[in-house]
Order: structure tokens, then sequence, then C-alpha cells
């Protein structure tokens, strides 16, 4: 059955392939968040937890740690496990997804453009964060 709007269709090989007229395409923004309606600095914020939390994903599955595993790892519970590889980034601060990383020895580098103009380059931390708020580990 050809698709809404369709001026036709036709079959190649296995599979068919339908023909769309006037159907509405809108050219993304660039994130994937804003063309969802979030507003800038929500959707900057889920990217950012987004990138992070698959990052750890990735190295949960890399080490092939269950659930349990993992959680004895960053010392969190098996149920904040869960949570995060079932995409729940709205349950995670971008300071505990670093910390995560940070224990898994993972570099994370933020890079800061515009604004200020006295504010170039980047920013490195390589210590746990909170242990940096608390002063105990030294700038680099």
């Amino acid at each position: 059955m050809p698709a809404r709007g369709s001026g036709s269709s036709s079959s190649h090989g296995k599979g068919r392939k339908e023909h769309l007229t006037g159907a509405a395409i809108e050219r993304s923004c660039g994130s994937v968040f804003e063309d969802l309606g979030f507003s800038r600095e929500e959707a900057v914020s889920l990217d950012l937890r987004s990138f992070l939390s698959f990052r750890l994903e990735e190295f949960i599955k890399d080490q092939r740690f269950t659930q349990r595993q993992a959680a004895a790892f960053f010392g969190v519970s098996q149920p904040r496990i869960s949570n995060l590889v079932r995409g729940r980034i709205d349950l995670f601060s971008l300071d505990t997804l670093v910390d995560m990383l940070t224990r898994a020895g993972i570099k994370v580098e933020i890079l800061l453009q515009g604004g200020i103009r006295r504010s170039r380059g980047k920013v490195r931390w390589e210590g746990d964060l909170a242990e940096r708020r608390r002063g105990r580990v030294a700038d680099g």
C-alpha cells in the first residue's frame, strides 16, 4: 500500500520502496534535544550527559562487567548502574558522570568556546571532582 501522499510505489528485489511526495522535512538545529523542544541550556546538559553516559556504558561492556560488578567498581548501587545502562540520563548529574569516568581511568576534558574573551582554552580535570572541590587535588 503506498504511503500517504505518495505518488507511486515500486518494488525492487525483496524490499518494497515507496516514494513520498509532499512530506515535510525539517532541518535539524544540530541537537536532537533542541529538536525535541528542550531549551538550549537543557539541551546542552542533556547532550553532555548522554555522551558521558554512553562512554560509561562502553567501558562497562568492554570490561564485561555485570551490573553488580560495575556497581562495586564505581561504588554505587546496582539499580544506579541499571538506570545508567537504560539511558536514564535525567537521573545523573554531570559531576557524577565525570566522577565515574575518572574512576574508570577515562580522562575528561572540557573545552570552553565563545563567551568571555579572557576565557580561552581548555579546562582539564584529572582528579576526582569531589576531591578537587575540597581542595585535595592540586591544580595541574
